[in-house]
């Protein structure tokens, strides 16, 4: 019931730091969280760069509960490992 907290994943973090950086700081006080991804057909596809490295796990603290493909849309379940 209502709504969740969001947060957002700037397009200009490249290095896997920052964007784990800014994860944490996001996913702050939670075990687990959702990533909706916007797939793109554009050759310099930002969501496969997000893509890769949430399902990286060499470079996040996180695992891949669940996932489900859409038209368009990519949804993902996230805990952090223990």
């Amino acid at each position: 019931r209502g709504a969740l907290p969001s947060c957002g994943l700037n397009n200009n973090l490249v290095d896997p730091t920052s964007k784990s950086e800014a994860l944490m700081q996001c996913i702050s006080g939670y075990d687990r969280f959702w990533v909706v991804i916007r797939d793109s057909t554009e050759p310099s596809n930002i969501a496969d760069s997000f893509r890769y490295f949430f399902l990286n796990s060499d470079q996040t603290a996180v695992h891949l509960l669940m996932s489900h493909q859409f038209v368009d849309i990519s949804v993902y379940l996230f805990e952090l490992k223990k």
